[in-house]
Order: structure tokens, then sequence, then C-alpha cells
């Protein structure tokens, strides 16, 4: 995903912010659910 967002021109310091906001969090919790199953 990292460098599919490098391609399309997002900055470092964008992606880290994406990273180290909610949507890690989010990821985390899909990844809980995903492995419940």
């Amino acid at each position: 995903m990292t460098r599919e967002l490098l391609k399309r021109g997002y900055s470092e310091e964008d992606i880290k912010k994406l990273w180290g906001g909610n949507f890690l969090q989010v990821f985390k919790e899909v990844e809980k659910l995903s492995s419940g199953r």
C-alpha cells in the first residue's frame, strides 16, 4: 500500500501521518475480527 501511495504522489510525511493515525487502529481491529473467523 505504501508503494502505491508513493507512486500516486503522496509524500513520505503524508504516509507517516496516515500510518500513525486512525487508519492503523482501524486496520488492527479488522485484523482481529478477520482472524477470529
